[in-house]
């Protein structure tokens, strides 16, 4: 079972929890005031390995921001991140929770819950997790990656009252954050960064048929599907998904050895489209996302 811990409540509040196979047993990722919680178990006391294991710093971006990290590693298999600005997030086992004592780092804690801690769980355990969008009709899932700033969330919230399509309704199931098991089966009810989960339907079909990357191209006037080789594919979800230096060896490893596999049975493509009038958006989006999903 992995876990999600958000340290600002008064109690530790277990914000959302799945099962090894993917099956959501609890989430409550939008906790507010009258929200009811769940308390999850204590992590054990962060304990630092010996003298001789020294801590590594790096840069890395939280919340749109570049701060300085402290990484430290401790006994068993627990991991220390101290952002500068004040947050600490931490793994332990199946566990990731986070700290944050100031009012900037309270901000990044979403951020950090479903970015590297989510991350970070899921490489440990096997699974995969990507900053995307999801639609899906009968046939199964389409994922919309990719660097912000291309429509991939404008392209799935077309489908967030179910649209026709080819082979029944296309749906909207992930809006920003997709999990994949160990099998390339897509994880639902997975926890959102500007959705609730609970907000999002259940596809038909958990297969994952393809990862299309949308891209603008101001030299073309209409949108086009090209397919990529699995080397093109392999690359660019490490570019989307792999925060290298926050990996140990034993992670990285494993993360790239589950990227390549994928690559190599799913196909992919880049979906490059015109940029249009901002008046025409709608229709020009609803002809990408035709082209994509048949």
């Amino acid at each position: 079972m992995l876990r999600l811990i958000d340290r600002r409540q008064p109690a530790s509040a277990e914000v959302w929890s799945t099962s090894m196979a993917g099956r959501i047993v609890h989430s409550n990722f939008r906790i507010d005031p009258g929200a009811s919680v769940r308390v999850a178990a204590q992590m054990p006391e962060f304990v630092p390995e010996p003298p001789g294991q020294p801590s590594t710093t790096i840069d890395a971006q939280l919340g749109g921001t570049l701060h300085k990290v402290r990484i430290s590693a401790g006994v068993a298999d627990q991991r220390r991140f101290q952002f500068e600005h004040g947050l600490t997030l931490r793994i332990a086992g199946q566990t990731a929770e986070v700290t944050a004592p100031t009012e900037e780092s309270r901000r990044d804690v979403v951020e950090a819950l479903l970015g590297p801690g989510l991350l970070l769980l899921c490489a440990r355990h096997g699974a995969f997790a990507l900053h995307a969008a999801a639609v899906a009709d009968t046939r199964g899932i389409v994922l919309l990656a990719g660097p912000s700033g291309q429509g991939k969330s404008s392209l799935a919230r077309l489908a967030a009252n179910p649209i026709a399509g080819p082979s029944g309704p296309i749906l909207r199931v992930a809006d920003d954050l997709v999990v994949l098991g160990g099998d390339f089966g897509f994880c639902t009810n997975v926890p959102q960064l500007k959705l609730d989960p609970i907000l999002l339907p259940a596809p038909v079909s958990t297969h994952l048929r393809n990862i299309v990357w949308p891209e603008f191209d101001d030299a073309i006037t209409t949108p086009v599907l090209r397919p990529l080789s699995p080397v093109e594919m392999r690359l660019r979800l490490i570019r989307d998904s792999v925060a290298a230096r926050l990996f140990d060896a034993n992670e990285l490893a494993a993360h790239l050895g589950w990227v390549t596999r994928l690559s190599q049975h799913v196909p992919g493509f880049v979906l490059r489209r015109p940029r249009v009038d901002p008046a025409l958006i709608g229709i020009a989006n609803r002809h990408s996302l035709d082209l994509l999903i048949t």
